[in-house]
């Protein structure tokens, strides 16, 4: 949050609004359940997931913008009531035009601002849209655009009451004021009812409200239990309260606050965790009503109630009007951010691997954890045709995916913060402070491939492929089913629990599948295997991409000497003389020698303690011998290294396509031929 600091004015009555690091920081709730249903108010229907601020905008938080931009103040931003009246929120301005500053009065920092119109609710918002600039307004659009004039909606200046009216959300907003449904929804809708409550506390009882108890004191009413601001213990919310004047003779808090610090009805949240929606000041929407006279016919419609008046406008049929160039006492504002369209989805580019029914050959002994070895196994008999990743997930394609998934919240981790700070990290940096995050790539990194993933972090990844890469929070519509049904399992054990279901559409390959990828000579069913991945019975060449072995290939692995550390998916491209690559497997593959680990969805058993998921392939940070095909590796499921990552797999239905009654490689031959790799899910 922001922080605030003591200057000398007044001793202790003063604070300087001075930015921290992150500046303005607003807290957010996601309001999801897409195209419900509107109450019979005809308010509350939203087609897409978008934040809701969770508190009210505080006079801390307007003050910081009023020190950014408004040095000069050519648009009226700040009104001289915030100070002047009892009912203001304590915001003082000082020094002269070009060299104005502002500060808060000690203990209204945490409280509503008021005493602020439409557009300057707006002109915020721009400023929140175009990054929280510190460039003083000028009053000359052509400067001010980029700070207050434009973003979020274009001003170009206008001030006037009818000017104003006619402004409108621009396509690419990013925080705005809320439109009626989406106040309506975050306020009134519940998800787990699939309806509305009467009051934006999750209940159709009005709720409490503090008043005085004759003595000097507050209580909280109904009941009598003691309210002090910030208390705990017996102080706390009791639930279902709000700040408005409930007696019809006390003014919220009454004198000198009258509104309560924002969120201090803790335990009076909206279905959906927003506080104060009901009571405190009313707060601005988008949305249009009748005026008062025939001179003014529309306004701007005001929600939630306020501390001066009953509890009939804290209810989900109660609207107010208000101008939207005035401000005043009872008004303020909260902001929604509406997050960017969802990313393009991702390319996976696979090759086919076929001959199913092809013999194993016997696997091992490898090691697990590199603490001793695990058991031998026959390893890469496949059944059927599938496709396999012919690259490594990449850092670009996990980023698309975390900003699907984990920008609105990332509840199970699919971020670790290593995959930027660790010098060897994948580069991907996530930024925000609070919902919504963004994920970004280093510029030349998208083709590094992603590391620091769980077993479990790849496993989400597969099922929101098979969901069709959808945006939205980590849930069953998303991350937790699909091609494993995971419903939240983050430790190990859980993850150890875990199978492959029957309809998988993109899946962590089976150790089998990944085997046969690597190794095996792709030229009949027999047990005829390669002991490296590069087509060779002897190692590659450890040496910087696109390596110069024309005949074992090359690949990313420690030779004892230089440790590279990871290299982008495919680099080692170098052809030998027949224009054939000579760093790829069998069947089309990269990197399945060194650059990182791979994921499989083998459990290996060291000891009857100890049991792990399959790895393969070695490693920027291993010898040539973890290359090998005798090599078998393990790991907690949990686990997030820099050398360790994955690729996917996916069914490939070859039907008898040469119309012989048979199902052979030769339907096979003749799909490939026509499909190619497989793209897209």
């Amino acid at each position: 949050m922001c922080k605030y600091f003591m200057i000398v004015v007044v001793a202790g009555v003063m604070l300087a609004c001075v930015s921290s690091a992150w500046g303005v920081q607003i807290e957010t709730e996601v309001v999801g359940d897409i195209g419900n249903a509107p109450d019979d108010t005809t308010y509350g229907a939203v087609g897409y997931l978008y934040y809701m601020g969770k508190k009210e905008v505080t006079a801390g938080q307007y003050c910081e913008f009023l020190n950014a931009v408004a040095g000069m103040d050519p648009y009226g931003l700040y009104n001289g009531n915030m100070w002047s009246l009892s009912t203001g929120c304590k915001i003082l301005r000082e020094g002269s035009s070009g060299n104005y500053t502002y500060s808060v009065a000690d203990d209204w920092a945490d409280r509503p601002v008021n005493f602020v119109s439409w557009g300057d609710a707006a002109r915020f918002c721009n400023w929140l849209h175009n990054g929280q600039p510190m460039e003083s307004l000028t009053g000359v659009v052509d400067h001010d655009r980029g700070v207050t004039e434009d973003g979020s909606y274009t001003l170009e200046g206008v001030t006037s009451e009818e000017d104003l009216m006619l402004i409108v959300r621009n396509t690419q907003a990013t925080w705005v004021i809320p439109s009626e449904n989406e106040w309506y929804k975050a306020a009134y809708y519940d998800k787990d009812i699939h309806g509305y409550w009467n009051y934006p506390t999750g209940t159709d009882t009005a709720p409490g409200y503090i008043t005085g108890d004759g003595s000097g004191g507050l209580v909280y009413s109904p009941g009598s239990s003691p309210f002090t601001e910030g208390g705990t213990g017996g102080d706390s919310d009791p639930g279902n309260y709000a700040t408005y004047d409930g007696s019809g003779s006390f003014d919220g808090i009454g004198s000198p606050y009258y509104r309560t610090k924002v969120g201090e009805h803790e335990n009076s949240k909206s279905p959906y965790g927003t506080l104060d929606q009901g009571g405190n000041v009313l707060e601005w929407t988008e949305g249009k009503m009748p005026g008062f006279t025939s001179a003014h016919p529309e306004r701007h419609a005001t929600r939630g109630g306020m501390y001066d008046n009953g509890e009939v406008y804290l209810h989900a049929s109660e609207r107010v009007p208000g101008r939207a160039h005035e401000g005043v006492a009872n008004v303020g504002f909260r902001v929604a951010r509406i997050p960017a369209p969802c990313p393009p989805p991702i390319t996976i580019e696979t090759v086919p691997v076929g001959y199913p029914g092809n013999t194993g050959e016997l696997s091992g002994p490898g090691v697990f954890g590199g603490v001793g070895p695990i058991s031998d196994r026959i390893c890469g008999s496949v059944p059927y045709f599938y496709w396999i990743g012919k690259y490594e997930i990449t850092a670009g394609q996990y980023c698309v995916f975390l900003n699907a998934v984990a920008a609105h919240g990332d509840k199970h981790s699919l971020y670790n913060l290593n995959m930027w700070a660790d010098p060897d990290g994948c580069k991907i940096k996530q930024e925000g402070n609070a919902v919504p995050y963004t994920y970004s790539v280093a510029s030349g990194c998208e083709n590094l491939p992603v590391n620091f993933v769980s077993w479990g972090d790849a496993a989400r990844f597969c099922n929101w492929l098979h969901n069709g890469q959808i945006c939205g929070e980590q849930d069953v519509s998303t991350t937790e089913e699909g091609a494993y049904s995971l419903s939240g399992k983050i430790s190990a054990s859980e993850l150890l629990s875990v199978a492959r279901n029957a309809n998988w559409q993109w899946a962590i390959p089976s150790e089998d599948e990944w085997y046969k990828a690597a190794y095996h000579k792709g030229i009949g069913t027999g047990a005829d295997y390669w002991e490296y991945p590069t087509e060779s019975d002897v190692a590659p060449t450890a040496e910087a991409p696109p390596g110069g072995d024309l005949t074992n290939g090359s690949a990313n692995y420690y030779d004892g000497f230089i440790l590279r550390g990871p290299s982008e998916r495919g680099a080692y491209k170098t052809k030998d003389i027949s224009n054939d690559y000579v760093s790829d497997g069998a069947y089309g593959t990269f990197d399945q020698g060194g650059n990182v680990w791979e994921w499989n969805e083998a459990i290996l058993l060291k000891c009857p303690s100890v049991m792990g998921r399959g790895m393969r392939g070695g490693s920027f940070s291993e010898p040539e011998l973890a290359l090998h095909a005798s090599h078998r590796n393990g790991s907690d499921p949990t686990t997030e290294n820099s050398d360790l990552g994955f690729r996917v797999s996916a069914p490939c239905l070859v039907s008898d396509l040469n119309g012989d009654g048979l199902v052979d490689m030769k339907d096979f031959a003749i799909f490939a031929k026509q499909w190619g790799a497989k793209k897209n899910p």
